[in-house]
């Protein structure tokens, strides 16, 4: 079911309504009573499966909440994420599937995510001999954060395993405290697992990434992937400029990107992509700005992350440069700002 790429509001966070689509698709195979779902979540059912659509996270999120009460099951999405079929969303399952190595899957589960949010939620980072995949899930309440990163964390660790690279996996990070069904977690993914960490990642050793176990459709997943590159490219451009550049800077952090790593991420010369800022009067040291202040915002509320960690997750080398920052930001300490 990829989504139909009607054009989104560019300053408001939207979500395909696939994912409304797959919560009933998941409380039926539950055997619940869709009908009474839909009517309490105030779904229109005609509506959902004769069109597809940009919606307002919060309405998205609603659906979320409401299909968790319904289920009366606190750990939906992991039940979500292990039930659903492995084609329930055609393209990407199929893409991976099809690709020749872990890297390629992964790559094209990086491209795939404007399909389904204009914004971006995933980024592929690869270290030395480690590497990883970070989220930043998009929601608007606890329930829904939990939903979602149940239902991404246990999608992916089914994609490793049907690539047969689930040995690879070195430690599955939550960014969150332990919630009161964490034992469901640890049923799913076992010792690797960690909560309260600053984000939501898996890791797994660089190794694999040229790896691929059993047979697969090396033209098959070549025309998928030029497929899916038209489609995402053709979302990405419904964003400005400064928020393609926000969304590659987000998800390079803990790394600072460069401006010549933005410009060879938006496939252009760093020259063309500074004349393209000085057309459109964007200042990419603004951009890094806004969204390490943004990562601070969201970490400094959580008090279990040391203010070292904190500092470090939004990208800074030393604490003195993080409270300089957070001082400008705020007018006040990262310390005073948290025991406020």
């Amino acid at each position: 079911m990829t989504p139909h790429l009607a054009t989104p509001p560019a300053t408001e966070v939207v979500l395909s309504s696939t994912y409304v689509r797959g919560v009933c698709e998941a409380l039926t195979a539950m055997e619940l009573d869709l009908a009474t779902f839909q009517r309490r979540a105030r779904i229109d059912a005609g509506w959902l499966y004769a069109t597809s659509e940009w919606l307002p996270l919060e309405r998205v999120d609603a659906v979320l909440v409401e299909a968790v009460a319904m289920s009366g099951d606190p750990a939906f999405g992991l039940h979500w994420g292990e039930r659903s079929p492995m084609m329930q969303f055609d393209l990407g399952p199929s893409l991976v599937a099809s690709a020749p190595s872990l890297r390629t899957a992964l790559d094209a589960i990086v491209q795939l995510q404007f399909l389904f949010a204009n914004r971006a939620q995933l980024s592929f980072v690869q270290g030395g001999s480690r590497s990883s995949l970070g989220f930043d899930l998009l929601s608007a309440s606890e329930v829904g954060l939990h939903v979602v990163t149940e239902l991404s964390l246990v999608s992916l660790l089914r994609g490793f395993r049907f690539l047969g690279q689930e040995r690879a996996l070195r430690r599955i990070n939550v960014g969150y405290a332990r919630p009161a069904h964490g034992a469901e977690y640890e049923r799913v993914f076992g010792a690797r697992l960690r909560f309260d960490q600053p984000r939501t990642s898996i890791e797994f050793a660089s190794a694999a990434l040229e790896q691929r176990e059993g047979a697969y459709n090396q033209p098959l997943h070549s025309m998928l992937r030029a497929h899916t590159d038209q489609l995402s490219q053709r979302a990405r451009n419904q964003l400005t400029l400064r928020e393609q550049l926000a969304d590659h800077v987000r998800g390079a952090l803990p790394r600072v990107l460069t401006i010549v790593d933005a410009a060879q991420l938006m496939g252009m010369s760093t020259r063309s992509l500074r004349r393209r800022m000085t057309e459109e009067d964007v200042s990419y040291s603004d951009v890094v700005d806004g969204v390490q202040r943004e990562r601070a915002m969201s970490l400094i509320e959580r008090p279990e992350l040391p203010l070292k960690a904190v500092a470090s997750e939004t990208g800074f080398q030393s604490m003195s440069g993080f409270q300089r920052a957070f001082q400008r930001w705020t007018g006040q300490s990262p310390g005073r700002s948290r025991a406020r």
